[in-house]
């Protein structure tokens, strides 16, 4: 599941309205994950990468080119 529109190809909805309900919990953390998740498809569908989860870091904290 892309969240793409059926009839227009580069058409993505990242919103709640996707949702067949909205339960007792505020949706709000699901809805940023699923478009950052679309994010990421999108990404990938340009052929980009997506950014790295877990950058490295050095012993003080710092980040390191890999």
């Amino acid at each position: 599941m892309d969240c793409r529109a059926h009839e227009v190809d580069n058409l993505y909805v990242v919103d709640t309205s996707f949702f067949p309900s909205i339960g007792a919990v505020n949706p709000a953390l699901t809805a940023m994950a699923n478009a950052l998740r679309v994010g990421d498809h999108l990404l990938r569908r340009m052929g980009a990468q997506p950014a790295q989860q877990n950058p490295a870091r050095d012993d003080a904290g710092r980040l390191v080119q890999r």
